[in-house]
């Protein structure tokens, strides 16, 4: 079985440690022994995370207030032409933009120290009078296998108010994590994980979600089928089960599915394509597939502001209008994130599939496809058993 959790293997929480800034504006997890800078602005700061070799960084900048008249696409081309003066050599080597051009994301490469190749990422989110620019570079070698560490520090930065400033003080040097976790299986014997006491678990068929009773912080691994248009001639996909839209995109579909479980305001903060995890799902399930880390932002459905980490990936229709995702990954309130990353980032990796049912979940469903008549395959799918015992879903 290839690992459909790729993430999870390279961001080593044991070597994190909480920082807060000597005047209290902001706090953050970061690897130990990496550096952290700040620059404060007249509407705003910069926030940056530096690597002991300082090859590799995470940045974040927030603006209160910006020209009105600038859309993403020139607040970045204005951004990017300041950083040209002090860095001759920047390239752009993609950029792209969304259709109402409030978000633009740059991919760009410089010569770093000793004529290291370097690349980099920048997401500029315009949301009038505001703005938001995430950004993250690293050698172009170690690009890929560096990209779950610098969005973990992204994803976890918190700005402080004066009052909360005053309560992460004060619990400083207590726990500010989760309740005490112990290793649960399902009933089935098909996976496990650590569950904080006192979490709800579903858990079934290879699938597991586990939150607070509100369900305002978890995690879930699990499959959320879709239906689009059949490209049978004279045969509709309306009976076969499964959310009714178009293939779309991981994070995209994501964020569909989180409307249908509640949630609002979904909105993609940043992503990653993670083209070797794509092709190493293709080649074993012998289906087109997708494959992206996703930071989002939704509110839940008590009306939490919640930030949401997910490795997510996507595979294409059938030719019934049948696809899917695999998600995995965790949540938590916004104002909480960092405070819970290092027990999230726990479960997240305690997570295990029972490797002997799921080599013969995935054969005997091949075999399925491979001697299933027209019928069979289009109303149960490739994979899809029978009776098969009711499954966790998604927040």
């Amino acid at each position: 079985m290839p690992n459909f959790s790729s993430a999870k293997d390279k961001v080593n929480f044991s070597d994190f440690e909480y920082y807060v800034a000597p005047d209290g504006a902001f706090g953050l997890y970061k690897p130990k022994g990496w550096k952290v800078g700040t620059q404060k602005y007249p509407d705003g700061r910069l926030i940056f995370v530096t690597d002991k070799e300082e090859s590799s960084c995470a940045y974040l900048i927030y603006l209160e207030r910006i020209d009105q008249a600038h859309d993403s696409v020139s607040f970045a081309k204005a951004t990017l032409q300041n950083v040209k003066r002090q860095i001759p050599d920047l390239k752009v080597a993609e950029a792209r933009t969304s259709r109402d051009r409030m978000k633009t994301v740059v991919m760009m490469e410089r010569t770093g120290p000793g004529q290291i190749l370097i690349k980099s990422k920048y997401t500029f989110n315009i949301t009038r009078p505001q703005a938001l620019i995430i950004g993250y570079e690293a050698p172009a070698r170690h690009f890929n296998e560096m990209v779950p560490t610098l969005m973990t520090i992204i994803a976890n930065i918190m700005v402080f108010d004066e009052q909360t400033y005053k309560k992460v003080s004060r619990q400083r040097g207590a726990s500010t994590g989760l309740p005490p976790r112990q290793l649960r299986r399902a009933a089935d014997g098909t996976c496990q994980l650590l569950v904080p006491q006192g979490w709800k678990l579903e858990a079934a068929q290879g699938r597991a979600l586990c939150s607070t009773p509100d369900g305002d912080t978890g995690y879930v691994f699990t499959v959320i089928d879709f239906v689009g248009q059949s490209q049978i001639p004279y045969f509709s996909s309306a009976q076969i089960p499964g959310l009714k839209y178009n293939y779309m995109p991981p994070p995209e579909a994501a964020s569909v599915a989180l409307g249908h479980y509640g949630w609002k305001n979904q909105k993609i903060l940043e992503r990653h394509f993670n083209p070797r995890m794509a092709q190493q799902a293709t080649k074993f399930l012998k289906r087109q597939a997708d494959a992206e880390i996703s930071l989002l932002s939704s509110t839940s459905k008590n009306g939490t502001s919640c930030i949401i980490y997910f490795d997510i990936l996507g595979f294409h229709p059938n030719y019934a209008g049948q696809w899917g995702i695999i998600v995995n990954g965790f949540w938590a309130p916004q104002n909480k994130f960092g405070q819970y990353l290092p027990s999230l980032i726990e479960i997240f990796k305690s997570f295990k599939i029972n490797e002997q049912w799921a080599e013969e979940y995935v054969r005997q469903g091949l075999e399925n496809l491979k001697r299933a008549d027209e019928k069979d395959f289009l109303f149960n799918g490739p994979i899809r058993r029978r009776n098969a015992p009711e499954q966790p879903s998604c927040p």
